[in-house]
């Protein structure tokens, strides 16, 4: 990454000034890439590239919008990703596919009425109200994909694939906003145990 970042300055491509930026942009690009090459390996070698494709393309735009956990380290994010994909994925195979979409319907109407988590503090409010109109026209969107697989029958990959993607999004929703929550609640549990 240095010597590429060297070239572009040395070559005047790359101001010096924008180095960083532009270093941290790639290694972001890269992470992502691997991030979703490791989905669709493993859905390749579950022979369901359908339903990988399908996750990902839709996990990308729930994930975007409505915020969540986010690993420490992208390294940790490479190995976790993959392993909460199959998880779910295993999970998935206990239930009927009608039952996973009732679900999905419940957490469609939740993430109609919650706030997109600002995993980044330079998120400013115009973003996040473009990010739940968003959501409501990609829920509606999803509703609208799902009555359509009751009434005509639509591909069960495509199904499976959103309906993961959701899911997994919304769970790791819920899971950075506990973390948030539990987290203020000991700190400001903390100031009143050192007040008194």
């Amino acid at each position: 990454m240095t010597v590429l970042m060297e070239y572009l300055v040395k070559n005047n491509y790359l101001k010096n000034e924008e180095r960083g930026m532009f270093e941290y942009g790639l290694k972001v690009f890269i992470l992502n890439i691997c991030s979703v090459l490791s989905i669709l390996l493993v859905s390749c070698l579950q022979g369901e590239v359908v339903v990988g494709f399908v996750f990902i393309i839709n996990f990308v735009l729930m994930r975007t919008n409505i915020g969540g956990f986010h690993c420490k380290s992208p390294i940790c994010c490479l190995i976790i990703f993959p392993i909460l994909y199959l998880s779910l994925r295993s999970i998935f195979s206990f239930f009927k596919l009608h039952f996973i979409i009732y679900i999905l319907f419940v957490i469609l109407l939740v993430i109609n009425i919650i706030n997109p988590i600002r995993n980044n503090k330079s998120i400013k409010e115009n973003d996040v109200i473009r990010c739940r109109i968003k959501l409501k026209l990609y829920s509606f969107l999803i509703g609208f994909i799902m009555i359509c697989f009751f009434k005509f029958s639509l591909p069960t990959p495509l199904i499976q694939g959103i309906s993961l993607a959701i899911i997994l999004a919304f769970l790791l929703y819920v899971f950075e906003y506990t973390r948030i929550v539990f987290w203020k609640n000991n700190r400001i549990n903390d100031s009143k145990e050192r007040v008194e």
